[in-house]
């Protein structure tokens, strides 16, 4: 029989990913710029590495994303802060029974990020069995 995860872990789950989203706003290195296309609207983080300008894709818009990048400053001085509470809603994720990954998956999964930020933020899903599923008691 398939148990459900308690109120807390709910909680907890939707805190971090709120935070992981906050983070990935605040780690904006130039000015977020809008850009129409096709009748949709989309916002780069535009910034310059000698002469060349650079963008970066940041999301579609929306009332969450605009909120967010309204708030930017005070979400770049709250980093520290976020990492503590992130570290603390993870131990209690653990704690309700969610799996974690491994040392060489987490370093697999940091290194995919950092070389390809544009294709998770643009949607891509990367399959994994024991990436934070919920393990049933």
């Amino acid at each position: 029989m398939m148990s459900r995860h308690s109120a807390t872990a709910h909680a907890a789950y939707h805190d971090l990913l709120r935070s992981l989203l906050d983070e990935a706003v605040s780690d904006i290195r130039g000015t977020p710029t809008r850009v129409d296309r096709n009748g949709k609207i989309y916002w780069y983080d535009s910034y310059r590495i000698g002469s060349d300008v650079c963008k970066t894709y940041i999301g579609e818009d929306s009332p969450e994303l605009r909120n967010r990048l309204d708030r930017l400053k005070s979400l770049r001085s709250e980093a520290d802060e976020r990492r503590k509470h992130r570290t603390r809603l993870i131990r209690i994720l653990r704690a309700e029974g969610f799996l974690g990954v491994d040392a060489a998956t987490g370093s697999l999964m940091s290194a995919l990020n950092k070389a390809s930020t544009a294709s998770f933020t643009a949607g891509s899903i990367l399959s994994m069995s024991r990436w934070l599923v919920p393990r049933f008691r």
